[in-house]
């Protein structure tokens, strides 16, 4: 394969993007409520890219058959995701945030396998059991019990995380019948649809009049670097590569994330932690065969 093919710069943009989230959406949340902030980004995205649909676009229309697939990347890989992702960030760190979502590829390439969209390989499997491994090392080295609401975090991330990994999966299909606009937009859409019955009460709650600086700043960030600009760039990125290629990519977004979370938000790691997070690179590695 020419290394042209994996040097996507969308990708790597979007990847970038998202891996300074998490600790954006710490600043935000000092204020905003979890489920009303996951409502208000999807309904500004929404507006925003179907809007940006009806004027680059003349066919606005997707066949009968693709419904299941934009449900599955809607519903479950954009409004399930950014549901779980946002609460779990909330009560857990930014850094484990970040690293934890590196799973993410894995259960791509699990979900690839068992639906013989790729091929299952011994590598795969130990690289799943390794970078498992470095999760528990990431949680056990904060060095409190089991039952811990940062703990409750983690595991939520860790559902997001593979809700997450299904988006990739379903939007591939999509994406080499319709444009990443158009696939992007109607996403959003099913997302805040189904969010809408959840969430609405938060946002409707929420103290518009006590929101500092920082947690406006951060829940811009959250919402239109995180929630347009790196959704159309990851599009981008899906359509050329594939969803097994691009979430390859995804892999050093805990860099990111973990560099962020420590500059800006000053979050400390221990040894223990460190070598968590090293083993789930470890493992994502074998998973690809790195």
């Amino acid at each position: 394969m020419r290394i042209s093919r994996w040097l996507s710069i969308p990708t790597i943009g979007a990847v970038v993007i998202w891996g300074v989230v998490p600790t954006a959406t710490k600043f935000a949340l000092r204020d905003f409520d979890p489920l009303g902030l996951v409502l208000l980004r999807l309904i500004i995205t929404s507006f925003i890219f179907f809007a940006w649909l009806v004027i680059a676009e003349r066919d606005w229309g997707v066949k009968k058959q693709d419904l299941p697939l934009l449900c599955l990347a809607g519903i479950v890989g954009a409004g399930i995701f950014q549901t779980l992702f946002t609460v779990g960030v909330n009560i857990t760190t930014a850094s484990n945030t970040g690293v934890i979502m590196a799973l993410a590829p894995i259960f791509t390439t699990l979900v690839a396998g068992a639906t013989g969209q790729d091929k299952l390989r011994i590598l795969t499997l130990l690289g799943v059991l390794v970078s498992f491994g470095g999760v528990f090392l990431l949680v056990e080295g904060k060095g409190v019990g089991i039952q811990t609401k940062g703990l409750l975090g983690d595991l939520i991330i860790i559902a997001a995380a593979f809700a997450w990994a299904l988006y990739p999966i379903a939007a591939a299909p999509l994406l080499r019948r319709y444009s990443v606009l158009k696939t992007t937009t109607y996403a959003t859409v099913l997302a805040a649809v189904a969010v809408l019955p959840f969430t609405l009460g938060s946002l409707a709650r929420q103290d518009w009049s006590n929101i500092s600086v920082e947690s406006w700043i951060g829940s811009a960030y959250f919402i239109v670097f995180g929630g347009l600009v790196a959704w159309w760039l990851w599009g981008k990125g899906i359509r050329r590569l594939g969803p097994t290629q691009t979430m390859v990519y995804y892999y050093f977004q805990p860099l990111v994330g973990v560099a962020g979370a420590i500059i800006l938000l000053a979050e400390q790691l221990n040894a223990l932690q460190f070598g968590g997070i090293g083993a789930i690179l470890l493992g994502v590695g074998l998973a690809r065969k790195w």
